[in-house]
């Protein structure tokens, strides 16, 4: 049934985020201020990644089973306009920028060989999702393309790392010269105490040396 497609493309989506990227790192059923709820969304610095799972597999099924010319072409008609559709669905509900959303949405197709009728047939579906910025991506595009986000989201954690290194360093010197400048001052108190010490202890040589004077007087 539709409900159960849809659902089983939904949990393959989760699994699929679930499996590649830290779970701080997507969100699941994001529901935005217009109240429309798309299935996932990547988040990252540079904008957050809209998901939505919508693929036209009871479109696709009769154009499998169309045997006649006439059969198929009216199937893949039905085929395109669906697809297209879709697209445009997730095109106006789901890019939002203003929502802090990138200017582009993928449409997971959770059938391989649905993606690849889609992308690769004698249509204009693919020339229709550019120009409505929808990238549709199926499971195996889809692992690769996490896979370049996850290193996205770890080199903007090793380049927080390396600030956050890079600030405890400059604290670091700046206490480095404060110890410094105390070291000179304590140097300088040491000096002036040791001057001090010879200063006492000549003074003390000197009077003792008069009492040695005044115990040799008749």
């Amino acid at each position: 049934s539709p409900k159960m497609r849809g659902n089983l493309g939904e949990t393959i989506l989760n699994d699929s985020l679930a499996k590649i990227l830290p779970r701080e790192s997507f969100s699941i059923q994001h529901q935005f201020r217009t109240g429309n709820s798309v299935e996932a969304l990547i988040i990252s610095e540079k904008g957050n990644i809209p998901i939505d799972s919508k693929f036209p597999i009871g479109d696709y099924q009769t154009l499998v089973l169309a045997k006649t010319d006439a059969d198929i072409a009216r199937a893949r008609s039905g085929f395109v306009r669906s697809a297209k559709k879709h697209i445009d669905d997730i095109s106006k509900k789901y890019i939002i920028p203003t929502e802090g959303t990138v200017d582009f949405a993928l449409m997971y197709v959770p059938a391989e060989q649905v993606y690849y009728e889609m992308v690769s047939g004698e249509h204009d579906i693919l020339t229709f999702a550019q120009e409505k910025k929808v990238v549709p991506v199926s499971p195996n595009t889809f692992y690769h393309f996490l896979r370049v986000i996850l290193m996205g989201l770890e080199r903007a954690k090793m380049a927080k790392e390396a600030e956050h290194v890079w600030q405890l360093l400059t604290s670091l010197q700046h206490d480095f010269v404060k110890f410094g400048d105390r070291i000179d001052v304590l140097a300088k108190h040491i000096g002036h105490a040791k001057s001090v010490v010879e200063e006492v202890g000549s003074d003390y040589s000197k009077i003792g040396l008069k009492f040695d004077n005044i115990k040799h007087l008749e």
